[in-house]
């Protein structure tokens, strides 16, 4: 008797943890779009991503968006804080990207990719991290009509790497209307630069496969 109850509750347990219903997608996070990269295939040039923003706060200072999306089964994200109205000059500092836990850490191997770390190694995104940069809407002022599209996005970022021996460039474009945002290389010559500036290490190893369905 007491063996048939035991194997009527493990039958009972797996039967539920089998019937349970799977996690809620919110609606608000769509899949990565890779811009320069045809379905199916890996990116050879320049990573560019484009992720969903799911929420857009704002406070005396600066305007935060919470960006999230899909890479196959794992979220990938940040949090982006930009500066509000800094004067006239186009350049300024205080573009500050923030971890939001693993997503953060998943978005840091995806931008990895081909160069990440040795195997087993944690690639984890720093806490927070603060950039100089260059408003390019407002450099677009002192260029002719239609110039600003040659310039690269909307925001520059300049990260400081080996006192500035090492170039670590990152453009950012956001469009709080359609709810999302870019992230954009300058050059694959500069990755090395910006993961070490997002997670504190150097690079090393082969690549990783990722998921760009």
């Amino acid at each position: 008797m007491k063996y048939s109850l035991v194997v009527f509750g493990l039958l009972a347990m797996f039967g539920c943890s089998e019937n349970a219903p799977k996690k809620k997608l919110d609606p608000r996070v769509k899949n990565v779009v890779f811009l320069n990269v045809e379905p199916g295939k890996r990116p050879t040039g320049a990573l560019d991503l484009r992720l969903s923003v799911i929420d857009t706060t704002q406070n005396t200072f600066a305007t935060n968006y919470n960006v999230l999306a899909l890479n196959g089964d794992q979220e990938v994200g940040l949090m982006i804080s930009i500066p509000k109205d800094t004067g006239t000059s186009p350049f300024s500092d205080g573009f500050t990207l923030k971890s939001v836990g693993e997503p953060s850490n998943h978005l840091l191997e995806l931008l990895s990719y081909p160069d990440v770390h040795q195997p087993g190694d944690s690639v984890l995104f720093v806490a927070e991290i603060t950039a100089r940069y260059v408003d390019i809407r407002k450099m677009a002022k002192q260029y002719k009509e239609g110039e600003v599209e040659k310039l690269g996005g909307d925001y520059k970022l300049f990260f400081d790497i080996n006192g500035g021996d090492e170039p670590a460039e990152l453009y950012i474009n956001v469009d709080p209307a359609a709810k999302w945002i870019e992230i954009k290389e300058k050059h694959p010559d500069y990755r090395s630069g910006i993961i070490k500036a997002l997670s504190g290490t150097s690079l090393v190893g082969p690549g990783i496969p990722g998921s760009y369905n």
